[in-house]
């Protein structure tokens, strides 16, 4: 099989994703075609759902491929440069993850500052205190802006449970598509890990508690 090569172009400044200016959508890409429930978006003035938009060249391209096909994935950015031997399933989840999140998804567009400090092949702990970190942040401007900050992170579970719906809704539309299950074991990765924060939440972040805990005791 020849090797797969992907770009994905991001705001320098926004983190918003960047697709070619004349791509052309697949009907399963269109916003009726299993709409969330609970999407905002106006089939009367949208007609594309942007994060299967975003997917759609990905879906496409991995129709038929199995997930536990073992590959070498190497992620490559203008800072750096990510290697790693692991199954398609692994590399989807990291590239649906970042496409997904910049793609404008009213639902998803809190994630976008975790898209544009993307970290390819992170694992539970590493996404856990990035999504966490990347809200309390957003929290700081928010109060700099005069609002109400959320630091004891009350809104987070709506947030992922929104999250939840979008990752549901995307599947739904790609097990329209091809017969491979690569691509959707990525997002039911994707739908893992929100329910692994909503755990990790009530519990008071348990995965990374002791780490601050003992960093702090002295102080």
């Amino acid at each position: 099989m020849l090797p797969l090569e992907f770009h994905v172009l991001l705001d320098s400044k926004t983190g918003r994703l960047n697709l070619p200016p004349k791509v052309e959508n697949d009907d399963w890409t269109k916003l009726d075609f299993h709409k969330c429930d609970h999407c905002p978006l106006d089939s009367k003035k949208e007609d594309y759902c942007p994060a299967a938009v975003g997917l759609g060249h990905l879906v496409d391209a991995f129709r038929d491929m199995k997930s536990f096909w073992k590959c070498r994935i190497t992620v490559t950015t203008t800072e750096r440069s990510y290697v790693k031997n692991a199954d398609v399933q692994s590399g989807l989840f990291s590239l649906f993850g970042l496409i997904m999140a910049s793609s404008g998804c009213p639902h998803l567009d809190f994630l976008r500052p975790m898209a544009r400090f993307h970290l390819p092949f992170s694992n539970v702990m590493e996404t856990v205190v990035r999504a966490i970190s990347m809200y309390l942040l957003s929290q700081y401007f928010k109060a700099k802006r005069g609002g109400q900050p959320d630091i004891t992170l009350n809104q987070v579970d709506k947030l992922y449970k929104n999250v939840n719906k979008v990752n549901q809704g995307i599947l739904a539309r790609i097990c329209e598509v091809g017969k491979g299950d690569s691509k959707y074991n990525a997002v039911v990765v994707l739908d893992t890990f929100a329910f692994i924060l909503k755990n990790e939440l009530s519990n008071d972040l348990s995965i990374v508690k002791d780490i601050f805990e003992q960093s702090y005791k002295n102080n």
